[in-house]
Parts: C-alpha cells; sequence; structure tokens
C-alpha cells in the first residue's frame, strides 16, 4: 500500500485536499519500463530529467514521479507546513495539482520519469503573490465566457423549447481539460445562476432545467474523464455530456412539469440534437486543445 501525506494550503501554495502517494520500490528502476507501465495507465506526456531546487507546483494537471537512478531528498508542501521525504530508484510518487514540491538534495546520478494523466500539460508555477490571482482571473474569464454563451443560446431560434446548441458546453470541457471537474462543476454552477438572473429566469421552470442538466452532464463527465483516452476525448465527452443533458431534462419534465410518458416521444428529436451539437461543440473544443503550444519537458 502506498504511504499517504496530507498538505493544508499555507497562503502561498494551495496543496491539494488530495493526498499524496508514495510508492516505495514500486518499479523496476528502467526508464523505458516505467513509462510503459505509466502510459499503460494513461500516464503519459512523459519526460526524463531531475526535480527543480526551488518550490513550485503545477496547478493544471497531477504528475506522476518515477525516481530511476540514484536518490534524492525532496520537501513537500511548501517551506511553512511541508515535509522532508526521501526517496530511491524503484520509487514512484503522486503528486496532486497544488502540491509544492523541490529537490533538496539529491545524487548526482539522480533522475526520475515525470508522466501526467492522460497526457496533459502543465504549467510551473512558484508560490508568487500575482499567481494565485491570476489562476483565479482565467478561470472567471472563463466563467463570464459561458455566461455569455448561455445568452447567446438563449437567442438563437429554435423549433422546440430545450433544443439548443449548447455553446457553453464548450467552455465546461475546456475547463474540465485543463483545470479539472472541480473546477469545471464550479464554472457550470456560476453559468447557470448567472445566466438564468441575467435571462430573468432564476427559480423559475428553464432555471430548473438548465440546473438538472447540468448536473447530470457533470455527474456522467467525473466518470468519462476517466476512461481511456486512447479511444476518449473530447468529442466523446461532448457526447455524453450532451446525452446526459437531454436525459436529465426529460426526466425532471416528465415528473414535475408534464406529468405524462407522452413526453419522451421527443427522445428521438432531443438525441438527434445531441448527437449533432455534441459532436460540433466536441470537435471545437479538441482544436482548441490541440492549438496549445506543447510543454517544455525538462525538469518537475
Amino acid at each position: 500500500w502506498p504511504r499517504c501525506l496530507h498538505f493544508e494550503d499555507d497562503g502561498r501554495f494551495p496543496n491539494s485536499r488530495l493526498a499524496v502517494l508514495l510508492y516505495s520500490a514500486g518499479l523496476v528502476a528502467e526508464p523505458d519500463q516505467m513509462e510503459a507501465h505509466l502510459a499503460a495507465r494513461n500516464w503519459s506526456n512523459s519526460w526524463r530529467g531531475g526535480i527543480y531546487s526551488f518550490h513550485h507546483y503545477h496547478s493544471l494537471s497531477h504528475e506522476a514521479l518515477a525516481v530511476y537512478a540514484g536518490w534524492g531528498r525532496l520537501r513537500l508542501g511548501g517551506p511553512r507546513l511541508g515535509q522532508a521525504l526521501e526517496v530511491q530508484s524503484g520509487d514512484v510518487l503522486i503528486l496532486p495539482a497544488g502540491v509544492a514540491h523541490q529537490c533538496v538534495q539529491a545524487s548526482p546520478d539522480f533522475a526520475v520519469v515525470g508522466a501526467y494523466p492522460d497526457g496533459r500539460g502543465w504549467d510551473l508555477l512558484r508560490g508568487r503573490p500575482d499567481e494565485r490571482p491570476a489562476a483565479d482571473r482565467r478561470i472567471a474569464r472563463l466563467a463570464a465566457a459561458a455566461v455569455g454563451l448561455s445568452l447567446v443560446d438563449a437567442a438563437i431560434p429554435t423549433p422546440l423549447p430545450g433544443v439548443k446548441p449548447g455553446l457553453a458546453n464548450i467552455v465546461t470541457l475546456l475547463v474540465l481539460e485543463r483545470y479539472g471537474w472541480a473546477t469545471a462543476a464550479w464554472v457550470t454552477g456560476l453559468r447557470v445562476i448567472a445566466g438564468s438572473l441575467l435571462l430573468g429566469h432564476f427559480l423559475a421552470p428553464g432555471f430548473f432545467l438548465s440546473l438538472t442538466g447540468a448536473v447530470a452532464s457533470l455527474t456522467v463527465l467525473a466518470f468519462a474523464r476517466h476512461l481511456p483516452r486512447r479511444w476518449f476525448g473530447p468529442v466523446s465527452w461532448s457526447l455524453i455530456a450532451a446525452f446526459a443533458h437531454i436525459g436529465g431534462q426529460l426526466c425532471l419534465a416528465r415528473v414535475w412539469l408534464i406529468p405524462h410518458d407522452g413526453v419522451f416521444l421527443l427522445a428521438p428529436l432531443f438525441a438527434a440534437a445531441a448527437v449533432v451539437f455534441g459532436t460540433l461543440n466536441g470537435l471545437i473544443v479538441a482544436r482548441m486543445l490541440a492549438d496549445q503550444p506543447p510543454p517544455e519537458n525538462a525538469h518537475a
């Protein structure tokens, strides 16, 4: 079983509510085998090298560090609330996004394989005063974009209420990929509430339909994001979320608004719309993610 370490937010480094996991002698200390083992479990975008000697963290992705040579003395959690930890050849360390880490001392041959879940890109933050507000502003801009797209959705005329392109889902999928499920849920909730206030629908049936669809889609995305990336990506996520959204709304309409099974006669029309708009939105997200520059892979 892995050793679990917990580090709280110290005001400078966010750390994480998730535990750091240390697998002692978890893998054969051979870099090719380590990369293959991690890739088989959807940890990719790998690199080989050392660990930076200054406190830093990654806000966009968790990180796996597999030691294949030498030993290193690390400090995890930052200078205030952190803890020293020694790793050696064969050890595997799983760092949740936000956890500060640095290499304090190491043998001359110390080297690790680094990898990221689903091959995500990563950033490098050092706990500077301006970094966390900047990250918060990026997320706030994405939330504002989601609200704006929901207003555009509402303005598009459709032959049947509820059949909408779901443009705001583009932002949800982008946030899910870049910042994780919790942030995507926060952005989606803000979009539903702010959009309904701006449209004058707050606490009206339309608000509860939108909220139900959002909760249903976020629920399935929480599981879909863990599916193998070889076969599942933004397009399949978008399709799954679109069907969950429509399904949730139809169920609420049946239970509350139209208590008659005839409401399900609309299911084929809604399903067709989910296929079309889900595919288009997913393709847009895939293109936007593909246009991101690759990270520099040298250190962790």
